[in-house]
């Protein structure tokens, strides 16, 4: 028995959406712009440093101490608002793109008046 005999229509296009790698591959764009929402809203990380010098000049005891530090970023002007609503623009775009492939997936399936035969999960229009 083949595919095109066993599988109806809505079946089809809910085997394409599973199976489809082109597919899967924009549902993982989509998860990785809803990442970076998340990442976008962490706040910068401090950093410490220390630092010790000795110019080897004992006798004298000249160049001789350390060093520690302590440093953050202050976002000022709303740029992490900014790059907050970058990301949640980027993940609408990357729903966007995902609806379109999938409905550019059915097109050829959907169209009346064409027939076509299933090889796999590949669609291809037979001639009349």
């Amino acid at each position: 028995m083949s595919l095109k005999a066993m599988l109806t229509l809505p079946q089809f296009l809910n085997k394409v959406g599973k199976d489809n790698l082109g597919y899967a591959a924009q549902k993982y764009n989509v998860n990785i712009a809803e990442a970076g929402i998340e990442s976008a809203k962490v706040f910068p990380d401090p950093q410490l440093s220390f630092d010790v010098f000795d110019d080897q000049h004992q006798k004298l005891g000249l160049a001789q101490g350390f060093d520690v530090g302590l440093g953050t970023t202050i976002e000022l002007g709303g740029k992490r608002r900014s790059r907050i609503d970058l990301a949640k623009s980027q993940t609408a775009l990357s729903q966007a793109l995902l609806l379109d492939f999938f409905r550019n997936l059915q097109l050829p399936i959907t169209m009346p008046s064409r027939n076509f035969t299933c090889s796999g999960y590949s669609i291809t229009p037979t001639k009349e």
